[in-house]
């Protein structure tokens, strides 16, 4: 509402308006700043909370692997100790 509108017609209007319009155009800057910040944030917050669930799946399947080849090779190492018991 307010682009149009010269600092320089604002003065020659009136002065106290002339203060008044600086601070208006001041806090708007500021508050398309803040809103422009925030976004990013946002972004980069979902950008993280998604990253950090693919990475916490990733461990999950690696852990599984691991816990499977883990047994496999503790049954491959250990398989006359536990002939021996099934047989017993």
């Amino acid at each position: 509402m307010i682009e149009g509108i010269q600092i320089e017609e604002v003065e020659a209007y009136h002065q106290g308006f002339a203060k008044l319009f600086k601070w208006l155009q001041t806090a708007l800057a500021t508050r398309k700043q803040d809103i422009t910040r925030r976004k990013a944030l946002t972004k980069k917050a979902k950008e993280d909370r998604e990253a950090k669930i693919k990475s916490s799946e990733e461990r999950k399947i690696n852990r599984a692997n691991y816990l499977e080849e883990a047994e496999n090779k503790f049954k491959d190492e250990r398989k006359e100790e536990i002939e021996a018991y099934a047989k017993y």
